[in-house]
């Protein structure tokens, strides 16, 4: 699902996301932002976005279209363009139930670009299946399919943050010396379940 994307095209130049910044879960309520704009909607759909913003749009579409063929992924992360590589590795992660959120989402989905440094991903796996006893399987499969499908190395996972993090590399995504995923696990209650909406880039998620 996409959450107001129409508020972040409007803020696609700025280079942070924080600045129009409310503490509620209810999107209807005040913000810094004119009614006209927000509309009272928390998303819009990918054809008002491609009216707003063609290259969005497309670039959203490659992150989260899951009719996207695998060989095509491993095509785009290959093909020495660093923009596409990367929104297929997103494809990918949203594929394995992973929500990738924060800054991956802002410079590589929203504002088209990539950063000198992709030294990380932020991820969250909030479903339940994965449990204290079988993250180790279930992280196992995850690395499998990056290598199989993508033709990707990957680190051994580690649990960090007292455990409630698992982090494990990539190491030899192109153009770049390696990504770290960093994954908030389900049973990290700092962090879920999302306890406020607001419009930092915190809360910019694809799941």
């Amino acid at each position: 699902s996409v959450l107001y994307w129409i508020h972040v095209a409007r803020w696609r130049s700025q280079p942070h996301c924080g600045s129009a910044r409310t503490q509620t879960t209810n999107l209807r309520q005040t913000t810094t932002m004119p009614p006209t704009q927000l509309q009272g909607k928390p998303s819009a759909s990918l054809a008002t976005l491609r009216s707003i913003d063609a290259g969005l749009a497309e670039r959203l579409t490659k992150a989260t279209d899951r009719a996207i063929s695998i060989a095509t992924l491993h095509r785009d992360i290959h093909s020495g363009n660093a923009l596409d590589g990367m929104l297929a590795l997103i494809n990918m992660l949203l594929r394995l139930g992973l929500h990738v959120k924060g800054g991956a989402v802002r410079d590589y989905v929203v504002r088209g670009l990539v950063p000198p440094s992709r030294s990380d991903i932020d991820l969250e796996y909030p479903s339940h299946a994965l449990t204290q006893s079988n993250w180790p399987r279930m992280a196992a499969g995850w690395r499998a399919q990056l290598t199989e499908n993508l033709g990707l190395s990957t680190t051994a996972p580690v649990l960090r943050r007292g455990g409630d993090m698992l982090i494990f590399d990539i190491t030899d995504f192109p153009g770049t010396e390696k990504v770290e995923l960093e994954i908030v696990l389900p049973w990290n209650t700092r962090y879920l379940p999302v306890r406020h909406m607001d419009f930092s880039c915190n809360n910019l998620r694809l799941e």
